[in-house]
């Protein structure tokens, strides 16, 4: 979902600032996989309690 809406928003936030719209690119290449990854823990630690 997180992607999909960086993909959508990302061309808008180019056209406003390239600068701020790389910082989006940038969560979502590198700080989204990391939540992802951390949120299927905290579900799995959760589920087998």
């Amino acid at each position: 979902m997180f992607d999909h809406l960086v993909d959508i928003t990302e061309p808008i936030c180019q056209r406003i600032d390239s600068n701020l719209a790389s910082m989006s690119m940038m969560i979502k290449h590198h700080i989204a996989p990391i939540l992802r990854e951390f949120v299927h823990i905290s579900l799995l630690i959760l589920t087998s309690v």
